[in-house]
């Protein structure tokens, strides 16, 4: 929720013209926060997508598996990277969110959604959270654009969306699965 919070006010502080520059600076700065978070979670995406991989060519061993894992995040990193230091204005920098999350949250949707189907985990139902993580995709979509078409308002209703999407996201972290 605080970067909801610091989203919200450096939308504002551009919109109201206010620092702009600084207000760009900040942004860049956030989004390269959320590359380096987001790396874990896209190391674990790899990892279960080099599991299912595995089966259909034999030659992914530990090691290349390991290489195949850093050369993909490398390449995310560097490229998205050179994408925020490229950009000059926030309206086009909004529009990097939904790449910078789509390969994380499509793996996270796609682990969960195994676990759920093979009744790996019994403490959160995995239906629902790979429901709110596919909503989660489609926001991030959305807000780029609500971003353009409707400035400051679509940015408030993009964000409410965000929110309530969390909220799904929760619901299934606390709720247990039907098998369990």
């Amino acid at each position: 929720m605080t970067g909801k919070c610091f989203d919200l006010f450096t939308n504002i502080t551009y919109f109201i013209d206010l620092f702009n520059s600084y207000t760009l600076l900040l942004m860049k700065i956030r989004y390269f926060v959320i590359i380096i978070n987001i790396l874990p979670m896209l190391y674990l995406g790899l990892e279960f997508l080099i599991l299912v991989l595995k089966e259909y060519f034999t030659r992914l061993d530990e090691v290349n598996n390991e290489k195949l894992r850093f050369s993909i995040m490398t390449f995310f990193f560097v490229v998205i990277s050179s994408l925020i230091m490229l950009i000059n204005d926030i309206k086009n920098l909004t529009l990097i969110l939904p790449i910078i999350t789509f390969g994380t949250a499509v793996g996270i949707i796609l682990m969960f959604l195994f676990m759920y189907m093979n009744k790996k985990l019994s403490q959160a139902n995995g239906l629902i959270i790979s429901i709110g993580f596919s909503l989660y995709i489609f926001s991030s979509i959305l807000r780029g654009f609500l971003a353009q078409l409707a400035e400051l308002k679509g940015i408030f209703i993009a964000e409410l969306i965000d929110m309530f999407i969390y909220l799904i996201i929760f619901v299934g972290f606390i709720t247990k699965p039907k098998y369990s």
